[in-house]
């Protein structure tokens, strides 16, 4: 009788694994063409790799269940799963009585694309005007230290730059999120309020794992740093130059 040894097992998982990365990097190239432009093809297959890897704790394992995953990984952070900005999709995946994955999985991103089309505007524009905000105005330019607390004035520069999607995120998570970029860009060493409103807006922008996504590689190079004087304003210009790329 024919046996499969655990050995070939593992060779067959991986190559099938391998086959699917390939899939996922045609897909992403058909409808996610700017994000392979921008991060390049080693990038996204590192967040192909990842989304395969939590995508599976939540219980997914089809190609289609999989795919909707890592769409949802591009659109809104690589780790949106436990984003504070996005509870609803935390609360999908861990809802016990969601008994099957695909129904799982459809309704995860039947609820990001409703809060997409509010959030970003059906055809994105309100996300492009903020970023084309972001890059008219200097965020040194645009903050305004004054009264009240640093918290406070962030969470006011964040519904000047970007209203509707602080409005669909609500104040209660976005303040969540802002308090938690207070305390990062400190733990990160990046000093004074302009490092804390450098990782805030961040955050905001591109999911509040971007320190670990894989796509943003960029951010974790300059964040390994120890702590200067400067390191802010570096973590700032890498990613002026990542807008400039994506705006392009």
């Amino acid at each position: 009788m024919l046996r499969i040894r655990p050995k070939q097992m593992k060779a067959f998982e991986e190559a099938a694994a391998k086959g699917f990365q390939d899939r996922m990097v045609e897909h992403i190239g058909q409808f996610f063409p700017k994000h392979l432009a921008v991060f390049g093809e080693p990038a996204i297959r590192q967040a192909v790799s990842l989304g395969i890897d939590r995508g599976s704790v939540y219980g997914f394992a089809t190609e289609h269940d999989l795919c909707l995953y890592i769409d949802l990984m591009l659109l809104l952070g690589s780790l949106f799963d436990e984003d504070p900005q996005y509870p609803w999709a935390e609360a999908i995946l861990n809802d016990k009585g969601i008994t099957d994955n695909a129904t799982r999985a459809e309704r995860l991103y039947d609820e990001a694309m409703a809060f997409l089309d509010d959030a970003a505007g059906q055809e994105g524009e309100y996300l492009t005007h903020a970023l084309v905000t972001l890059r008219k105005t200097p965020l040194k330019d645009a903050w305004q230290p004054g009264p009240g607390t640093l918290e406070d004035r962030l969470l006011a520069h964040l519904r000047a730059l970007w209203p509707q999607k602080c409005e669909r995120v609500g104040a209660g998570p976005l303040g969540l999120m802002t308090h938690r970029g207070i305390q990062a860009a400190e733990k990160r060493r990046l000093a004074g309020e302009f490092g804390a409103l450098v990782y805030v807006v961040l955050m905001f922008l591109l999911g509040s794992g971007f320190d670990a996504d894989p796509l943003h590689a960029w951010a974790q190079g300059v964040l390994r740093e120890g702590a200067g004087a400067g390191k802010a304003d570096r973590l700032y210009e890498a990613a002026a130059a990542m807008l400039e790329a994506w705006l392009a």
